[in-house]
């Protein structure tokens, strides 16, 4: 029986990877222990053999679990329907609570909480509780039932397919009697996940048996599996899996299907469709002809991802085949996204010499015709490499290959993007490096390209070997890594991995200059890069994301997507002048060619050159990074260089021809022309220590101190202890770390897992502390994770470790909120140990903890990589960082890479509920495979399951309000440079001045925290230099500190801009009173004035007839008069004078500005007065609100107020949203909900939708002052309208009136009588709170603390729980006391 078992078990585990085995280990357990009760009463089945018996037996056992399942699912449903129509029948509260118990023995709660349920003992414990724990307990049962189809489906298939005896395959068939078994799984209509793992299993067992075994399938079951194709009511994920059966096994019926779907249903769901078009070509034969059919229809798809994945999947079909297809689509194909894809195929096929050629004219059509760059870049990422695969087994010409370097070289010099010449240049040299006979051989190469930062390693090279082909294959592996820098000692070469980090003067300077009390403590604060050779290849993608407070570092500069590898940085300036004499020159290789610096020659020009670029190294630092837009010439680096008596030039390498090949222009742009000490006490003095309050020893306070150091450690020891057993209970842990995108990295985990059946706990750690949990096959819900007072510790991750494990959920998906080293070591390697974690990116933030210097970020979190873990990362420029701690680790690290985001189209993007970035999407998705689950699965899950957290990227429904139409965009969670900025261009901000869009009035909400000092700073920067508007509202806290580091930002900035070498200082200055909104022109004025006048429906012949007088204006006095006029004539047609008024306003705020800039352009004043003009204006368009404790209300009033009627208002938030920008982010989404529904009742056909969205209207509680006029006039439109008229309808609309009436009037209130302004009652309450918060503080915590305890108990809904812990958090944020006297004291005015 030993033996039996032993099989069983191994039967059971099959096709299973180890992390589904962890996952469902309680399955398999309790499989195994039931099998052994079940085979010891089962007759022996007969068989030929003891495996066949053994298999024939676990499928029958299986059989019988499936309907011992669905049979307790059915008593549970039952029971639960019973509960609730009984519940709700009753009359009286004695009754009900007798059904609650009644119900709570059923389910089997314990007898103390029954007793509890009885007495109404049981605080938030209601009927809720009792449905939910029912639909817990059912959801259990369902998964146990997936795994089971699973398994049963597996042991069928892989018993068959081992079996060459026909008769015995039919026997083993019959007696298995599958469909037979399944059909109870697949009629399950309460979850689809049962059916489609039905519909898999089916598939799975079918397509891979002989027509023997076909041939045998019930009629019922092929008449179910037609059905399934052609009902459009079934799930997208049952058809696909019978289409794909069908097929496999009947591939003339399948283009039948496939004909039918594209002519009946035209709107089917795209990953049908896309899955469709995969088995078309995968399966169908390509001799049948009505494939030609199918393939027209889907050439004339409008999905563009059904297209990307037929380009895909022309992989599947035979070579000659699929070059023609995919020549024909990179002829007619609209989508470089479908293109793109079908270019990467060619890298998974065997062509022929011939099908190579016609390749490589494609590709070289492409280089010539094409001009988008992401085509153009997937194509230098594929040519490389299709040379390399094919050489020398195929040829390419020497035709050919001349037009491909001269193709590239053309781009290099011509394309107008600067990103696709460096990229064309890669290629080149990409291209060189697998087509040249190899310098180095395999160990070397491997040695070179695993060399650790700051490591060496001795090579034999001579000079006769060291030729430029040397160099050049050396800088290619140095541009994809850290860099080298080489040393030649005769015949060796020493080669440092990038560089050394050693003490520098400039740093000591720079810090002495720059001191502050937010720098990183317990850090090296004095070193700078050291390179000891002359011979330097620099990286092209180590960079940093955006400049920190190091000066010097490599920055990635978004113009040139990467490093400027071909420049100097500063320290190898400093470098070069350490050689001795003679002088020599020190190269630098990149993809643009040879840079060389010759340093100066004599002792005394040396030591100058070295003492200035040490004391003035920021400002080179600054020169070197020059951008598009900066007031200094490309070249003043290296001219400021050259005038310390250093010698620079570049050249291009050799071609194939011997000539070198030219500079590209952008690149000759930036180059000049040229243990305890004491005995223990006895116990009377430890009572004495206690009980006296002076007198006590220093020995006395040694053995106290001790004491307690020993009951801290032992508690900190119980709790490791417990924690490690804890995480054993977990079958799945994944984590997650990063910069940007990881709550929402996380959230996408949690949908994919949902998605499959799992039940879930997620934190996340985004915009709030929050966690995601959910049942198998159950929504999720979100609840907030209390945090006293909102500070985060470690601790909280024990505490979510336990309760994870006690909810018994089989993924826990974590974000990291450790930022120190230590921390991140802890709470990784000692606690967490992640089964897979992802890492988003690496940029600069929290540089007081990480940095201070980019490159010390990634060092940071190279602590997050498990041991032997699996590991995904979207970070491409600090790379190599994360391989090399990987590397040492053992880990398998996965990079998910431009190409992996840049192919998610356009229609899968739109389908998530707001602005997901695709880095994020592609992460989960490669993540996704680890676990065996389909791109497109996973995706579908993503873009249908996901949550939204608070902070993600979102363009809210544009709001009429007062007069003015405001969309504002929710940036807020972007609280780094380069995030900032990606959300500013991607939602078209940049795009905005007086002269290209003056219908447009922006406005940025900047929401500053008192405990991100640092972000500050940055923010201002931004402020000053790259993100200008018309207004700019400073909320949250320390907005003093705020508005002080703009205004060092800008005396940064005015030293600068003085520095530069302006060829035209006049037009400098316009160009930045553009940026800032300052009218130069008259035409500025007239275009926005006349918009706004059209916006609020003056006429078009008094708006010409006002802004023809315009240029006449000499004072404000003119413009009053003229819009005095104006009013007179718009009486007749109600315009609103307020409205009006508020233009004038405008009107003259830009005429006054306007005349001011002519005085001080025609009066020649100094550039210093000019940029103290500009600097004004900029501060009076800052709103600054002071209250901290100031309403979303209250904010979003103070925004209407200062906005313009008549012209498009568009609002980004930006920087934080703790603290004061919550409300206000949660008025906006209450906007968003309001509308929603409210459009529905609008314009919905449907019924149903209409009668739930006026429900929702009249029972919700958020009304604002964003939503007022939209509701108002959305109940008379629907009043009006013929599907509306039925009463249920009309008494939610008079509600809806009644709730907005009432609301309106609290909102009034409280806007009318500000916390600010809320005279000596408001401070005496304060006054009072402060005093009463450190207890209710406790009471929050220990009530929180109940809450959690109550959802293990099942005691809490999770709604209920929701709610409760809602009220708790936004009693810590202070004026708890104030709203609780208001609602005891509604009618009191001052309250």
């Amino acid at each position: 029986m030993k033996t039996k078992l032993s099989s069983s078990d191994s039967l059971l585990r099959s096709g299973l990877d180890s992390i589904w085995q962890n996952i469902y280990a309680q399955s398999l357990r309790e499989c195994q222990q039931r099998f052994k009760k079940w085979s010891a009463v089962s007759k022996n089945l007969e068989g030929k053999d003891e495996a066949s018996q053994d298999a024939l037996q676990l499928v029958l056992f299986l059989q019988n679990e499936l309907a011992t399942r669905f049979k307790t699912i059915e008593q549970l449903r039952t029971r639960q329907a019973e509960f609730n129509y009984n519940y709700h029948q009753s009359a009286s509260e004695p009754e009900r609570t007798e059904h609650l118990v009644s119900a709570a023995k059923y389910l089997g709660y314990p007898t103390r909480i029954v007793r509890k349920i009885a007495k109404k003992k049981l605080d938030w414990f209601d009927d809720a509780a009792i449905s939910e724990y029912f639909e817990k307990r059912t959801s259990e049962h369902e998964k146990f039932i997936v795994f089971v189809l699973g398994r049963l489906c597996e042991i069928v298939r892989l018993t068959l397919v081992q079996l060459d005896d026909d008769e015995e395959l039919k026997r083993l068939w019959q007696l298995m009697a599958l469909p037979e078994a399944l059909t109870q799984s697949l009629s399950y209509q309460a979850q689809a996940t049962i059916r489609i793992a039905a519909c898999r299993g089916l598939r799975v067992v079918l397509q891979e048996m002989r027509p023997a075994i076909r041939d045998l399938v019930p009629s019922n079951t092929i008449q179910y599996v037609y059905r399934t194709c052609l009902d459009k009511e079934k799930h997208i994920w049952m058809r696909a899996e019978m289409m794909t059966l069908i097929a496999v096994t009947q591939p003339s019926q399948y283009l039948t299907i496939f004909q039918h779907v594209y002519a009946k249903e035209p709107d089917a769901d795209i990953f049908l469709k896309a899955r469709m078009v995969e088995s078309l070509l995968r399966f169908v034969p390509l001799k049948v002809k009505a494939l030609r059919h199918a393939l027209r229809a889907v050439r004339s798809e409008p999905s563009e991802y059904v297209r990307q994945r037929f380009a895909e999947s022309t992989q599947y079909v035979e070579p000659q085949v699929a070059l023609r297809l995919g020549l024909r689509l990179l002829q007619s194909e609209s989508s470089n996204k479908v293109k793109a894809q079908f270019l990467l195929t060619l890298l998974r096929k065997d062509w022929t010499q011939q099908q190579l050629d016609r390749i490589v004219e494609s590709l070289l059509s492409i280089l010539n015709n094409d001009d988008d760059v992401f085509l153009l870049r997937t194509v230098f990422h594929v040519l490389p490499q299709l040379l390399h695969r094919y050489l020398p087994r195929l040829d390419v010409s020497e035709e050919h290959l001349a037009q491909i370097d001269s193709q590239l070289t053309w781009l290099n010099h011509h394309h107008d993007d600067t990103r696709l010449r460096r990229w064309a240049a890669e290629c080149r040299e990409a291209i060189f490096f697998y087509t040249s006979a190899s310098a180095f051989d395999t160990r070397q190469r491997e040695n070179l390209e695993r060399l650790p930062l700051e490591a060496s390693l001795t090579l034999k090279a001579d000079a006769r070997q060291r030729t430029e082909a040397w160099y050049r294959q050396m800088a290619y592996m140095a541009s994809k890594r850290f860099g080298f820098n080489v040393r030649a000692q005769g015949k060796k070469l020493k080669i440092w991995s990038g560089f050394r980090f050693r003490p520098r003067l400039w740093r000591m300077i720079h810090e002495w200059r720059k001191p502050a009390t937010d720098k990183r403590q317990n850090h090296n604060h004095i070193k700078g890069r050291v390179y000891y050779g002359l011979e330097q290849f620099n990286s092209r993608i180590v960079a940093e994301q955006s400049i920190t407070k190091v000066p010097g570092e490599p920055v990635y500069i978004s113009e040139e997507a990467g490093e400027r590898s071909y420049l100097p940085l500063v320290d190898q300036l400093i470098s070069c002048l350490d050689q001795g004499w003679p002088t020599a020159p020190m190269r630098i290789y990149s993809s643009e060619g040879v840079t060389e610096v010759l340093p100066p020659k004599s002792l005394l020009a040396r030591l100058r050159a070295r003492w200035k670029i040490q004391l003035q190294f920021a400002r080179f630092s600054r020169l070197r990074n020059w951008q598009e837009g900066d007031s200094f010439a490309p070249n003043a680096y290296l001219k400021k260089v050259s005038q310390l008596g250093f010698k620079l030039s570049i050249r291009g390498y050799a071609d194939n021809k011997g000539n070198n090949y030219a500079v590209e222009p952008r690149v000759k742009r930036f180059f000049p022309s040229v243990a305890l000490p004491f005995t223990l006490p006895s116990m009377s003095d430890v009572y004495n220590y206690f009980y006296s309050v002076y007198q006590n020893t220093i020995t006395q306070l040694l053995a106290f101190t001790s004491v307690v150091f020993v009951g801290f450690f032992a508690n900190h020891v119980r709790q490791l202890v417990e924690l490690r057993r804890h995480r054993k209970r977990l079958p799945l842990v994944i984590g997650g770390w990063g910069t940007r995108g990881k709550s929402g990295t996380e959230r996408l985990k949690a949908a994919v897992f949902n998605e499959l059946g799992l039940s879930v706990l997620s934190k996340t750690t985004g915009c709030e502390a929050m966690f995601l949990y959910g049942n198998a096959s159950r929504p999720m819900k979100e609840l907030f994770l209390f945090r006293p007072y909102d500070k985060a510790t470690i601790w909280e991750q024990v505490f979510l470790t336990k309760f994870a494990s006690k909810l018994n959920v089989d993924v826990f998906l974590w974000e990291c909120m450790g930022l120190t080293p230590r921390y991140i070591e802890i709470l990784q390697s000692q606690w967490m140990r992640d089964d897979i974690s992802t890492i988003t990116n690496c940029y600069p933030d929290h540089e007081d903890i990480q940095g201070p210097a980019g490159i010390e970020i990634p060092i940071v979190m190279q602590n997050f990589i498990a041991k032997k873990g699996d590991v995904y990362t979207t970070e491409e420029s600090m790379l190599p960082l994360l391989q090399d701690e990987a590397h040492r680790k053992q880990a398998n690290l996965t990079a998910v890479t431009w190409l992996d985001s840049g192919l998610i189209t356009g229609d899968v993007l739109e389908r998530f509920p707001y602005a997901e970035h695709p880095n994020n999407i592609a992460l989960v998705r490669t993540m996704s495979k680890r676990l065996g689950v389909r791109n497109d699965v996973a995706v579908k899950a993503m873009a249908d399951n996901v949550i939204a957290d608070l902070g993600v990227l979102k363009i809210y429904p544009t709001v009429p309000v007062q007069g003015r139409n405001i969309e504002f965009v929710n940036g807020m969670s972007a609280n780094e440079r380069l995030g900032a900025l990606g959300n500013w261009q991607r939602t078209g901000f940049n795009k905005h001045n007086l002269v290209e869009t003056p219908d447009v009035w922006t406005g940025i909400v900047v929401n500053n925290r008192a405990d991100r000092v640092a972000r500050s700073q940055v923010f201002a920067e931004i402020l000053v230099s790259d993100m200008q508007a018309d207004r700019y509202y400073f909320i949250g806290d320390n907005l003093d500190g705020l508005q002080t580091y703009i205004s060092d930002a800008w005396q940064n900035f005015v030293i600068q801009f003085k520095e530069g070498q302006q060829e035209d200082q006049q037009q400098q200055l316009t160009q930045l009173c553009k940026r800032f909104r300052i009218a130069t022109e008259v035409d500025h004025i007239s275009k926005r004035v006349g918009a706004a006048l059209r916006g609020i429906n003056v006429s078009e012949a008094l708006v010409d007839k006002l802004l023809t007088e315009l240029p006449q204006w000499q004072s404000e006095a003119d413009s009053s008069a003229a819009f005095a006029r104006l009013q007179e004539q718009t009486d007749a047609d109600n315009v609103d004078r307020e409205q009006l008024d508020v233009i004038r306003q405008l009107t003259t705020q830009m005429h006054d500005e306007y005349r001011h800039w002519q005085q001080l352009r025609s009066s020649d004043k100094d550039v210093d007065t000019t940029l103290e003009y500009i600097f004004n204006c900029f501060k009076e368009r800052w709103v600054v609100v002071e209250n901290y404790y100031s309403t979303g209300n209250e904010t979003v009033q103070c925004l209407i107020d200062t906005t313009p009627p008549g012209l498009q208002a568009r609002v980004i938030g930006v920087q934080n949203i703790k603290g004061t920008g919550l409300d206000f982010i949660y008025r906006w989404q209450a906007w968003d909900k309001v509308h929603s529904n409210a459009r529905t009742l609008r314009e919905s056909r449907d019924l149903t939708d209409i009668q739930a969205a006026a429900r929702v209207l009249a029972t919700w509680q958020e009304y604002g002052v964003l939503d007022a006029e939209f509701v108002e006039a959305t109940v008379a439109i629907a009043r009006e309208r013929q599907i509306c008229q039925q009463e249920s309808i009309q008494a939610d609309l008079r509600i809806i009136e009644q709730q907005l009436k009432r609301q309106q009037e609290e909102t009034a209130k409280i806007l009318s009588q500000s916390s600010a302004g809320g005279g000596w009652q408001y401070k005496v309450l304060r006054t009072i709170e402060a005093f009463l918060d450190s207890g209710n503080a406790i009471k929050r915590r220990k009530t929180s603390n109940a809450i959690y305890d109550a959802m293990l108990k099942n005691t809490i809904s999770t709604e209920r729980a929701t709610v409760e812990l809602a009220a708790l958090n936004k009693a810590q944020k202070g004026d708890w006391l104030v709203r609780l006297f208001k609602r005891k004291f509604a009618d009191k005015k001052n309250l």
